[in-house]
C-alpha cells in the first residue's frame, strides 16, 4: 500500500511538472516583447544606372523621418537568408516592423530565390517549398501580433496564392498570435527625394514584339474603356515621368521551365510554338503554373531547346511582353485610386 501511494504522489508530481513546464514553453512562445525593434531588407541591388530603386529605398528607409529603420539589411541573398536573420538576430526584442524591399511582379512573385540554387520565390514556388517541407513556417516568438510585415515589391498583393503562401511561411502554428501581413498591391518606386511613389499599370499582354504603337493602343482602349487616359499622349511619353504625367511602362517576361520526358512514351514533337502548346495544355505542371500566374498558354512564344547531355530532358522556354501605361498616384489620392480598381 506504501509503495502504491508512493508511486501515485511521483506520478501526480511527474504530471504537474510536465504541465508547468508546458505552461513555460508556452508562455515563451507567446511572449509579447516591451521593446521592439524595426527592420528593412533590402534584397538586391541596382543593375543599371538608369534604375535606382535599391539605393533610392535604402536611403529612404534610413532617412526618411516617418518610415526610417531601426535596422536597414542588404546581406541578405535569398528568402531562408531572411528567415533565418529575423530567428537568430535581436534576441530579447520583438520585431515591430519588417520591410522586405525587392522587385517583383503579380505574375512571377519576388526577384528573389528562395534558397540558394533554388527558384524566385512566386506563388507556385512557394506552395511547392512548403508542401515539401523545403521552406517550414517561421516560428518565433519575436513575431506576433504587435509585428506588421510589408513586402514592398509591385502589385505582389494582386496574385492570392501569393498571399496565402506569406501568411503560410510567417503564420506559425505553435504562435497563438498572428503578425499583419501587408503585400503591395500597386507598383511601387522610391524616388531619389525620399518619396515612395505608388503607380497603377494599365497593361494587355502581347506574345510578339510588334512595333506598331496602335496595336497597343487599340487594345488598352478596348481593355479599359471609359479610362479618363488619353492612350496616344501616354504612350508617346517615354521619359516624362516627372512631370507626373501617365507614361508607357513594358517589361519582357520569361517562363523558364526544365522539363524530364517519360523514356517509354512517344517523344512529343515539340519543334515550334504551336507543336510546344498543344502539348503544354496536357501538362498539369504548366497549366497550373500558368493559372496562379493569371496568364494563358497562348499569352506567350514558346520554344524548347533540347539538353545534349540528357536524351529526356528539355528546356521549355515562353516569353511574352507587358506592354502599357503607368500612372502615379499622390498620397493623398491613394484612397480613391484603390476604391475604383
Amino acid at each position: 500500500m506504501k509503495k502504491m501511494n508512493l508511486f501515485l504522489i511521483i506520478f501526480l508530481s511527474s504530471t504537474l511538472l510536465l504541465v508547468l513546464l508546458k505552461d513555460q514553453w508556452m508562455a515563451t512562445r507567446t511572449k509579447s516583447y516591451t521593446k521592439r525593434v524595426s527592420i528593412t531588407f533590402i534584397l538586391g541591388s541596382d543593375e543599371k544606372a538608369t534604375n535606382s530603386f535599391y539605393s533610392n529605398a535604402s536611403y529612404f528607409y534610413n532617412m526618411n523621418d516617418d518610415h526610417k529603420t531601426d535596422y536597414v539589411v542588404h546581406s541578405c541573398k535569398t528568402l531562408n537568408d531572411v528567415l533565418i536573420y529575423l530567428k537568430n538576430q535581436h534576441d530579447g526584442f520583438g520585431y515591430s516592423t519588417i520591410n522586405l524591399v525587392v522587385h517583383g511582379n503579380p505574375w512571377q512573385g519576388l526577384r528573389l530565390p528562395i534558397d540558394k540554387d533554388l527558384p524566385r520565390a512566386s506563388a507556385v514556388h512557394l506552395k511547392n517549398a512548403l508542401d515539401t517541407g523545403i521552406l517550414q513556417p517561421l516560428c518565433t516568438a519575436k513575431i506576433d501580433e504587435g509585428t506588421t510585415i510589408n513586402v514592398v515589391s509591385c502589385a505582389v498583393g494582386n496574385n492570392d496564392l501569393f498571399v496565402e503562401m506569406l501568411e503560410h511561411l510567417f503564420f506559425c502554428p505553435e504562435n497563438s498570435s498572428k503578425p499583419t501581413i501587408h503585400c503591395e498591391k500597386f507598383y511601387v518606386n522610391f524616388s531619389n527625394n525620399q518619396q515612395y511613389v505608388r503607380s497603377s499599370l494599365y497593361f494587355i499582354v502581347s506574345k510578339f514584339d510588334q512595333r506598331d504603337p496602335v496595336v497597343f493602343i487599340s487594345g488598352l482602349k478596348n481593355k479599359y474603356p471609359g479610362t479618363p487616359i488619353n492612350w496616344e499622349a501616354a504612350y508617346s511619353n517615354n521619359c516624362n515621368r516627372e512631370a507626373g504625367l501617365p507614361y508607357r511602362y513594358h517589361f519582357k517576361m520569361l517562363v523558364d521551365w526544365k522539363v524530364c520526358l517519360d523514356p517509354h512514351d512517344d517523344k512529343p514533337k515539340l519543334d515550334n510554338d504551336a507543336n510546344i502548346m498543344e502539348w503544354l495544355k496536357t501538362q498539369d505542371f504548366a497549366l497550373d503554373e500558368l493559372n496562379q500566374m493569371q496568364l494563358n498558354i497562348e499569352d506567350l512564344h514558346w520554344f524548347c531547346v533540347p539538353d545534349s547531355d540528357h536524351a529526356n530532358l528539355v528546356k521549355i522556354k515562353g516569353y511574352c511582353n507587358i506592354e502599357g501605361v503607368m500612372v502615379d498616384h499622390k498620397p493623398e489620392n491613394i484612397s480613391s485610386v484603390m476604391a475604383a480598381l
